[in-house]
């Protein structure tokens, strides 16, 4: 939860809101994982402030209508 918490508060700190979730646990990481939510617009520069403080996600995914899909960028 704390790379979380860190995630969101950077982009926090940089006027991109962001917000905690709890992934499903049919992502595969566990029903202990945390998740930062942003919108899709934002999705691009969100990654560049967090490499820029050495916080990369472990996967990026989407919520569509059929369920989640990894986002590759």
């Amino acid at each position: 939860m704390t790379q979380a918490q860190n995630a969101a508060a950077v982009l926090r700190k940089n006027g991109v809101s962001a917000v905690m979730v709890k992934p499903p646990t049919s992502l595969g990481r566990g029903s202990c994982a945390h998740g930062v939510a942003v919108q899709p617009a934002y999705l691009a520069g969100s990654l560049q402030l967090l490499k820029k403080t050495s916080l990369s996600p472990l996967g990026l995914y989407e919520q569509t209508s059929d369920g989640w899909r990894e986002v590759l960028l």
